[in-house]
């Protein structure tokens, strides 16, 4: 059941945004950005257009959490949700518990159960 919601996807890696847009474009729009520049680009370009933005946690140069902090300061309304393979991080907890991100999620990535939060944070 696919809904007009669109998402900005985050990543460095080509094979998890084809992954990502694959496995999800069933529910939503997918924008996907290989960079955090790039992704900050793309939220000032398309910002009404974008319901939630989800972020892988380690890329090179400008990781999950900093691309978070930098586009919340100019898109302070938008669910931010990390996608990581990293449970155990505690920078992860601290940026939940302060409210800088709206979840965690987890690879691999389980379409529904990743629909279902995002839906649950955007509507």
């Amino acid at each position: 059941m696919k809904t007009d919601i669109r998402i900005l996807y985050v990543d460095d890696e080509k094979i998890n945004t084809f992954i990502f847009e694959r496995m999800l474009s069933d529910y939503f729009g997918i924008i996907s950005a290989n960079t955090g520049e790039e992704g900050l680009e793309i939220l000032k370009k398309e910002s009404g257009n974008i319901h939630a933005v989800v972020s892988d946690m380690r890329m090179p140069g400008m990781d999950g959490l900093t691309f978070i902090k930098k586009a919340k300061e100019e898109f302070p309304e938008l669910p931010f949700f990390l996608l990581t393979a990293f449970t155990d991080q505690s920078e992860i907890t601290d940026a939940v518990e302060s409210n800088l991100v709206t979840g965690c999620l987890h690879k691999p990535i389980e379409p529904d159960i990743i629909s279902r939060e995002i839906l649950s944070k955007v509507n």
